[in-house]
């Protein structure tokens, strides 16, 4: 993007000032701007000229280029010069002499100039007495004394516009400054509520992790309370049912002890009787054999 340094026009019809301004090449004059630099009024006698200094620099380090107006501007005010005597590389304090140099010329020269002004106009004033009146030229002397005077009516009138137009400039800035004001505090506040609804949405983040960590903890420990119960449920199973194993067993072996003490009186009863039998056998046999 190609910057320009130039002039935008204000004011009114035959009264304006300019403001001068940092732009973009291809911007219209009275168009979009970057920033303003400084201010002109070219209406007074001795022309207003305000410029800041440092922005000036700034935008020519950038490579921004000066119009002819405001390069002769710029010149008035020494500030091209005092980017040369940087640019050669003299001191700062060889530079604050060189510019007190140079401010004493352009008040030489200023008187000079104003010298010579008065020199002319005594010189007219000469002639006008040399030369004979004629009632012509007493008309026409009167029609300019006249004119003189509305024109110093005129004057007195733009030095009252000029006020006006330069409080109208100033509240322009002011508002100007206002706007930038709150355009840079709204660009603040919005950042701000960007960066506390990052920190919040973090923050809900953070909750909610912590909301889920618990979560998983709580259910962590009622699968291991429910493992547990299982655990606690089976061994009082296993437990019941050994003991009732254990009572069964016993059952079994009261019974199988039993049937085999029945099974015992019955082959001792049973032996009883055999041998009961065999004496009776032998006791007869005996008798008879006696009785033969």
């Amino acid at each position: 993007m190609a910057v320009r340094i130039r002039l935008t026009r204000k004011g009114r019809k035959n009264k304006p000032y300019y403001r001068i301004v940092v732009a973009d090449k291809r911007s219209p004059r009275d168009g979009r701007f970057i920033e303003t630099v400084g201010r002109y009024n070219p209406l007074p006698s001795e022309p207003e000229l305000k410029i800041d200094e440092e922005r000036v620099h700034y935008w020519l380090d950038k490579g921004a280029v000066p119009s002819d107006t405001v390069s002769s501007l710029l010149k008035r005010k020494g500030i091209l010069y005092k980017r040369w005597m940087k640019k050669k590389g003299f001191d700062e304090e060889k530079i604050t002499e060189e510019m007190k140099k140079w401010e004493v010329l352009q008040i030489e020269r200023k008187k000079r100039e104003e010298l010579k002004t008065e020199e002319k106009k005594k010189k007219k004033k000469e002639k006008a007495k040399e030369e004979p009146v004629s009632p012509k030229d007493e008309k026409i002397e009167e029609g300019e004394e006249k004119k003189q005077e509305e024109k110093k009516e005129e004057k007195e009138e733009t030095k009252k516009e000029e006020v006006k137009t330069e409080q109208a400039a100033e509240t322009e800035q002011k508002e100007e400054k206002a706007e930038t004001e709150k355009t840079a505090s709204k660009e603040s506040k919005e950042e701000e509520k960007t960066e506390t609804g990052a920190d919040t949405q973090k923050e809900e983040k953070e909750t909610a992790s912590e909301d889920k960590k618990e979560e998983t903890k709580e259910a962590k420990v009622a699968a291991e309370k429910e493992t547990k119960a299982e655990d606690t449920e089976k061994t009082e199973e296993g437990e019941k049912e050994s003991v009732q194993k254990k009572e069964v067993s016993g059952e079994a072996q009261e019974k199988s002890q039993k049937t085999d003490t029945k099974k015992t009186k019955k082959s001792d009863k049973q032996t009883e009787k055999k041998s009961d039998t065999k004496e009776d056998k032998t006791s007869k046999k005996s008798d008879e054999k006696e009785k033969k």
